[in-house]
């Protein structure tokens, strides 16, 4: 059975009672209720609460861990004795502090310096075995001279520690001390610097699901099972997001794992919050999701003509468990869709029953297992005939510059038969047109199949006409 001990702590000069906090404690990362007040900077003492859920061992005690800093800086004296005696509640005006009894024995208090300026001074309270599961104790440690927050300012992290034979478990929070003159402390409650948030698959798509691993831990990286975990995210619209249990608790691991998956790209943080007592608690740790698109496909070039009245269709095969929508069109724009694969796990498709002498339009697109949808593939198209047989005249090849010269173009299939209704585009081997100008044939070819334009130059040379 976990043992819990609530502590609320006081630091208040002799004249002046000036701060309360309240500490929860089971054998897990301890939680601070919020309280700012002004204390001195010297001859601090401290009030304690003390309710076990259960009786102490002999070799239970509670560390009071201060920040680092020179050595001295907290406790003025290495080892001195701090006087720990009993308080009833007559004895302080504390709102929701329920103190049942006197102390029934002695705990002693001792104020350790640590040994060097990279080592923590702390108190260490013990004799706990004299109090009873079930029983709230009010302890006054009176610490004046040997323990003070001396001129220390600025933000300052403590961390209190239960220890019951080889279990210990701690949380740190923080105190913020102005100076000159009165000193604020805050303590917050709603911070754990030791647990971790970890995204184990960073990168997905859109509509895939990405796991994510919380791990509760004390301040020594010992697991804590049993605590009920909120995940965060910090996103703007939760309308786009899915979790799979978006709360839980910890196993004998100190894991809660659970899935989230979005239907909107981008990077997004993901975080945790420890719901377990009644003030939240925020795991400062967290891991950023990325969710990017689903991939577009490649359809391959088709050449200009295909004889008969199909038309196979291929592009590059994605790795994974995809499906891929492929769409014929008689229009570029594709306003109006003719005919489509549907839903297909293959990377090719043939349509039939084509119309002959139609251009056709093709485009593509994916889907995931979460059925999320790519954009549309690049646009590759064909016109369902065969290739046609074109002989071009140039009816006066030899002209002066500035005069128009005649061009015919008749055009049959490969039995020779003619291709009338053809729209023709006549070119010549220029890059630059500035001394050239072509005039296209005014309609499709007739019914020879033959169509006419006209060409002329602004400058001596010869041209070829394609």
């Amino acid at each position: 059975m976990y043992k819990r001990i609530f502590f609320k702590f006081l630091l208040f000069s002799f004249l002046l009672f000036l701060i309360s906090v309240s500490f929860v404690y089971s054998l897990s990362p301890s939680y601070l209720f919020l309280e700012k007040t002004q204390v001195n900077t010297t001859d601090v003492e401290m009030l304690l609460l003390l309710t076990p859920d259960e009786d102490f061992g002999s070799d239970s005690e509670i560390k009071i861990f201060f920040p680092v800093n020179s050595d001295g800086q907290w406790c003025k004296n290495d080892e001195a004795s701090l006087t720990a005696t009993g308080t009833v509640a007559t004895k302080i005006d504390i709102e929701g502090w329920k103190i049942d009894s006197a102390l029934p024995g002695s705990l002693s208090a001792t104020c350790y310096q640590g040994a060097g300026p990279d080592s923590n001074d702390m108190i260490v309270i013990s004799g706990l075995d004299s109090l009873t599961g079930g029983t709230s104790y009010g302890v006054r440690i009176d610490s004046s001279p040997d323990f003070s927050t001396g001129s220390t300012g600025g933000s300052n992290n403590i961390v209190v520690q239960l220890q019951r034979g080889l279990i210990s478990e701690s949380i740190a929070y923080a105190i913020y001390l102005q100076s000159p003159g009165g000193v604020t402390v805050s303590a917050f409650v709603n911070e754990d610097f030791f647990s971790t948030v970890k995204v184990l698959d960073s990168v997905v798509e859109k509509g895939i699901w990405s796991r994510v691993r919380v791990t509760i831990l004390d301040s020594q990286g010992n697991p804590i099972p049993g605590r009920q975990v909120q995940i965060d995210l910090d996103v703007e619209n939760l309308g786009n997001w899915e979790i799979e249990d978006a709360t839980g608790f910890t196993n004998s691991n100190g894991v809660f794992q659970t899935k989230v998956r979005s239907f909107q790209t981008g990077i997004f943080n993901i975080g945790a919050t420890d719901k377990t007592f009644s003030q939240d608690v925020e795991i400062k740790d967290s891991d950023n999701l990325t969710v990017v698109e689903v991939p577009k496909i490649t359809l391959h070039q088709l050449p200009m003509y295909t004889p008969g009245l199909s038309r196979k269709i291929t592009w590059n095969a994605l790795s994974g468990n995809y499906e891929y929508f492929i769409e014929a069109s008689l229009s570029s724009s594709f306003n109006s869709i003719e005919k489509t694969s549907g839903w297909i796990s293959a990377s090719e498709f043939t349509f039939q029953n084509l119309q002959n002498g139609k251009a056709y339009y093709y485009r593509g697109k994916v889907r995931n297992i979460a059925e999320v949808e790519s954009d549309y593939s690049n646009i590759v198209s064909s016109i369902q005939a065969e290739k046609p047989e074109g002989m071009i005249e140039v009816l006066n090849p030899v002209v002066e510059k500035g005069i128009w010269s005649r061009v015919k173009i008749t055009l049959v299939d490969s039995q020779g038969n003619p291709l009338p209704g053809r729209k023709i585009f006549f070119k010549i081997n220029r890059s630059d047109m500035s001394k050239w100008d072509i005039e296209q044939p005014s309609g499709l070819t007739n019914s020879s199949g033959v169509a006419e334009g006209r060409i002329r130059g602004y400058e001596v040379a010869t041209v070829r006409v394609t």
